[in-house]
Order: structure tokens, then C-alpha cells, then sequence
């Protein structure tokens, strides 16, 4: 085989070459994006979600609530509404529908969807309401309310210990049955009213808040407190229906977390909260003090305002 510079040198001008291009022209030669990515923002959409939002802080911890007064301005969110309220608070366009399907409540209408019913009936299908009738609703609701009435499944909505239990639009309907459901449809109740509830003046006066000052006070041990809630044999009221002594011990070193659309405490769901607040906040509170970690309060979903039945000694802070 001949090896000569000749021959090789002939060998690599029959090779293809292909050019570099300098960075100038890299530049020059690159498509730029004429807008960010995701769905074009319609002028209408975006006048019709700033003149909902008005002066409310545009910050993201807000997205849920800036979710629901689109929802219930319009029934729906539609394509156009969700990426016009991206480009308001400054979110990807991803993350806004990412919670938006989060939540069953939210009904995301995309581009020639069919837009809801101006009413939607939703039957909670947990396992307490299926055991209780859920299914025998869902099929004969949508015949009896007719096709102005949406009805759907959902999924649990907090109030098992009031199975079935249903929703005419926001306005809970507790142990329901199809006469129950349609009479409220037809009195046009569609909105939840919070419940009466005891102010923390009159609570504290009646002795409340009494364990919690002691835990704070270091005159309950850790132990002790939990030792009560098993004793009590206290249990979720969800279908697996654990033990909240024992849910407590486990999340000791967690978070605990009190859910004002239904209290949960360690992930412990105890139904509609408004008759109960005090309490609730206070269990709260002892959980936070048993766990020695902050508590996070979730106010969805609840016109509760807890400033009003706080201990004075407990401080909220707006996350």
C-alpha cells in the first residue's frame, strides 16, 4: 500500500468538507422568537382579566384565588383567559395550567371546547358517599335536572361524615338525596354562606384555649398530649379512618398543617369547619406546639376570617 504524502493528500480532497460559520453569522442566520413560549395573548382576554383583578397583587401565591374570580365571572377558563393571567402575574403559561387541572372545581375550556352548563352539580364519589348513594345520584340527577345542569363525580370534598354529600354549584348539600338537590337548584341556591360561628372573646372567656397556653407554657409534655388523642381513639373521618394519636407521632417531625375547607391536621379530615373554628384552630395550634415547627393554615375555600377567632397570642403571617 503506498503511503506517499501524495496519496493521502489526494484521498482527503475527495472528502466532503463542510464550513464553519463564524459567530457573527450564526447570529445573523438564527430565528429569533418574536414572543415567549406558549399561547398568543388575546387584547380581550387580558383587559377582561385586569379589570377582574384590579388592584389585587399580582404575586403567584395568588394564582388560585385569581383562578376562581375567572371561574366564577365567566363559568369557565378559557385558553385564552389562562395565558392572559400567565402574562399578568408573570408566570409561565405551563405552571398556570398545571394548577388550574389540579383542582376539580376549575373547568378549563380550551380553544372551540365545548364551554360547561351555567350550572354544574358535583356528587363527591369518595369511598363514605359511594358507600352511602353516590352512584344511584349520579345516574338519575342528570334526567331529573335536565341540560341547563351539569352533573359530575368528584372527588372527596371533605364532608364524609355527611355522605353522600353533594354540591350545587359552591353551595354544600349535606346527606343528599335527588329531592334534596333539586330543590336547591330550583331556589337558586348556587353560593356557600359560612356557618355561625363563636368569636375567640367569647371562646377564651368560656374557658378556651386552656391546654394550648399549658403546652406553650411548657406544662404539657410532648408525650403526654399525644398519649390523650390515642386515648381517644379520635380517627379520620375519610375510608381509611387512621388514628390521629398515632398520625401525630408520625408527623411529630413535620409540618402540620390545618385545611380551613375542612380542618386537616396531619392530614386528619374532620368536615365542615365554621361551627367548629375555635376548636379546630386550637387543635391546630397544639399540633404546631406537639410537632415544634410552624403551621401552615390553608383558608381555601372558606369565608372564615381567622383574625377574628386567633388567640392573641398567635401571630398569622400571609404566606
Amino acid at each position: 500500500m503506498n503511503h506517499s504524502p501524495n496519496s493521502t493528500n489526494k484521498r482527503g480532497l475527495d472528502k466532503k468538507v463542510i464550513p464553519i460559520a463564524l459567530q457573527g453569522q450564526a447570529q445573523l442566520r438564527q430565528r429569533k422568537r418574536e414572543a415567549p413560549k406558549g399561547r398568543r395573548i388575546d387584547p380581550k382576554a387580558l383587559d377582561e382579566v385586569q379589570l377582574l383583578l384590579g388592584n389585587s397583587s399580582r404575586q403567584s401565591d395568588l394564582l388560585i384565588e385569581h383562578l376562581h374570580k375567572i371561574q366564577d365571572r365567566y363559568g369557565h377558563l378559557s385558553a385564552a383567559h389562562l395565558a392572559a393571567l400567565a402574562q399578568e402575574m408573570q408566570m409561565a403559561q405551563v405552571s398556570v395550567y398545571e394548577v388550574a387541572s389540579f383542582y376539580h372545581h376549575f373547568d378549563i375550556v380550551k380553544e372551540g371546547g365545548q364551554v360547561p352548563a351555567p350550572l354544574t352539580v358535583r356528587v363527591c364519589d369518595g369511598l363514605s358517599c359511594e358507600m352511602a348513594g353516590a352512584k344511584d345520584l349520579l345516574n338519575k340527577l342528570p334526567s331529573i335536572l335536565g341540560l341547563q345542569v351539569r352533573v359530575i363525580a368528584v372527588p372527596c370534598i371533605g364532608r364524609c361524615e355527611q355522605a353522600p354529600a353533594a354540591l350545587v354549584g359552591q353551595h354544600p348539600v349535606s346527606n343528599a338525596n335527588c329531592d334534596s338537590i333539586t330543590n336547591k337548584v330550583q331556589a337558586g341556591q348556587f353560593t356557600h354562606l359560612p356557618e355561625a360561628y363563636t368569636g375567640r372573646i367569647a371562646y377564651e372567656s368560656a374557658g378556651g384555649y386552656q391546654l394550648l397556653k399549658q403546652c406553650m407554657a411548657g406544662d404539657k409534655e410532648v408525650d403526654s398530649v399525644i398519649q390523650i388523642m390515642e386515648d381517644a381513639s379520635l380517627r379520620g373521618l375519610g375510608g381509611a379512618g387512621f388514628p390521629t394519636g398515632r398520625k401525630w407521632r408520625i408527623v411529630r417531625a413535620e409540618t402540620p398543617v390545618c385545611d380551613a375547607a375542612g380542618l386537616v391536621v396531619g392530614r386528619v379530615v374532620s368536615g365542615t369547619l365554621s361551627p367548629i373554628i375555635n376548636e379546630a384552630i386550637g387543635t391546630a395550634l397544639v399540633a404546631a406546639t406537639v410537632a415544634a415547627a410552624p403551621l401552615l393554615v390553608d383558608i381555601r375555600g372558606t369565608k372564615i376570617n381567622l383574625q377574628l377567632v386567633k388567640p392573641p397570642f398567635v401571630s398569622l403571617k400571609k404566606s
